[in-house]
């Protein structure tokens, strides 16, 4: 299975950690799209054509379906 993992870049990167140990659990099994989401060394600051980058990126790889 496909999978868009949505979390916080811009509204603070607070709980990182956590997103970036449940990617890793799902990546066992499925494939995450939106993997930078819990990429530990992306920053807030990230502007919005990166963040834009990374989502059309996403949107290429597979279906989009939100659950």
């Amino acid at each position: 299975m496909k999978i868009y993992f949505a979390g916080s870049i811009r509204g603070g990167r607070a709980d990182v950690g956590l997103y970036h140990r449940m990617i890793e659990y799902l990546k066992r099994d499925h494939v995450v799209l939106t993997e930078h989401v819990g990429d530990l060394s992306l920053q807030e600051a990230a502007t919005d054509v990166e963040i834009q980058g990374y989502r059309l990126a996403a949107e290429g790889q597979g279906q989009m379906r939100c659950v």
